[in-house]
């Protein structure tokens, strides 16, 4: 029985070739043991067509190793991806695309303009493009494949080619993908961290106000990373909008002068941030016009308070962040302060987000710094002066805001008082509604 049976099948070899996979196999080659059921249908090898044309995708499709549903799974496309198309096969077809080659149902893609040539259908072009979004980089163009690196909002990248809705970007030395909605040309310098410079820079000495004696000013246009390494190691995720920074040339260089990043004091801390996500002037309102309420923002998550309840301190030269209902009392106390001793009170800090907190307390320890997610500045209703002398415990400036703050809502906690072991003269909380 075995017997007849081989030379059945090779009789029927001989007329022709049978297919197996995407090929073409001697019938010499094949054992009896290689023939087993399959769930891909055996047809002749007259239905195999060889073609060269591209087709698009009008669904998300899979691409499978044979002509089978159940055949091994090589990868999907997306909607509209253009795939070219080298054998037709029945209700397949063979497809090349994202450097992969398989089997797609015919009915899946729709025949596009023919070609008889191997022209990429890949445009050249060369500008810079502002990432849009938070986002990510992918190896081919499917949100499916790898991603190659995240690309930040505000990320000023180099556009080498596009491909129907796809861009190839080349951004901190590596090439790749991304959907052309993602991306906005613009003429801004790339702000590539590169390979060197923007090393982590250590600062000591006693933590103190955002000034440190700097006076090169500036804004964040949005939220913004602030980084320990220039690119590379994150060190606050959640800088707000319109927070002052203040660019330190000098601890700038000594990290190495990277072109595009900036070295800066902010939040009672420093890092690197990217230059062109700075502005010389706060954009930030300057009155409660929304008629927010302590008490509405109090039901926030604390250092999570949305910029629609921030407003900016209008008097103060750095238009600190503090929350809506809290400057109107804040600028009463001021007003009676400057009366008093001639000049404006000086805010070192008001509103600070979780990021902060955090980065804070691991920094600091609790003897300076509060339980992330307990101190009153994550509500933006605490204000902090500068540590400086005249506002030390024992000026006339400290004893005159105790005694009369609490008539315009603000309080010096009794927590804080001279001789505990908390002890801060130039913290106060607002308690107004």
């Amino acid at each position: 029985m075995k017997s007849r049976l081989k030379q059945k099948f090779a009789a029927v070899a001989a007329s022709g070739a049978m297919l197996a996979g995407v090929g073409f196999v001697p019938a010499q080659a094949v054992s009896v043991s290689a023939i087993q059921p399959s769930s891909t249908v055996v047809a002749p090898a007259s239905t195999l067509k060889t073609v060269n044309y591209l087709a698009k995708a009008n669904r998300t499709v899979r691409m499978m190793s044979s002509r089978s549903r159940s055949a091994t799974l090589i990868r999907t496309f997306s909607t509209n991806y253009t795939l070219r198309v080298d054998r037709e096969y029945g209700s397949w077809v063979r497809a090349r695309g994202g450097g992969k080659v398989g089997w797609i149902a015919k009915a899946h893609l729709t025949r596009t303009t023919a070609t008889t040539t191997s022209t990429s259908p890949i445009t050249t072009v060369s500008y810079r493009a502002s990432v849009n979004r938070n986002t990510s980089m992918y190896a081919s163009r499917s949100t499916s494949s790898k991603k190659v690196q995240t690309m930040f909002r505000g990320t000023v990248a180099q556009v080498t080619g596009t491909y129907g809705s796809w861009l190839r970007v080349r951004h901190n030395g590596k090439t790749g993908w991304m959907p052309s909605s993602h991306l906005t040309r613009t003429s801004a310098a790339l702000n590539n961290p590169g390979v060197t410079g923007g090393k982590e820079v250590k600062i000591s000495g006693k933590y103190t106000s955002n000034r440190a004696g700097l006076t090169d000013r500036y804004w964040s246009k949005s939220a913004i990373r602030l980084y320990t390494v220039a690119g590379r190691k994150v060190r606050i995720t959640d800088i707000p909008a319109n927070s002052v920074m203040y660019r330190d040339i000098v601890n700038e260089r000594r990290g190495g002068s990277l072109p595009g990043w900036y070295f800066v004091r902010t939040q009672g801390t420093w890092g690197w941030v990217q230059a062109h996500m700075l502005q010389r002037t706060s954009t930030a309102p300057t009155s409660n016009s929304r008629g927010i309420t302590a008490a509405q923002v109090k039901r926030q998550t604390n250092g999570r308070i949305p910029n629609s309840m921030l407003v900016a301190v209008p008097w103060d030269p750095e238009k600190t962040l503090i929350a809506a209902p809290a400057l109107a009392d804040l600028t009463r106390l001021n007003n009676a302060f400057k009366k008093r001793f001639g000049h404006n009170i000086d805010i070192d800090l008001i509103y600070r987000t979780r990021g902060t907190q955090d980065h804070l307390y691991r920094e600091l320890g609790p003897y300076i710094a509060a339980v992330p997610g307990t101190s009153i500045h994550g509500y933006g209703m605490a204000i902090d002066v500068p540590e400086w002398t005249k506002y030390n415990f024992e000026s006339a400036r400290f004893k005159w805001l105790k005694a009369n703050s609490h008539k315009y809502n603000w309080i010096h906690p009794k927590r804080l008082e001279k001789g505990s072991p908390y002890a801060e003269y130039w913290h106060f909380e607002y308690v107004g509604r």
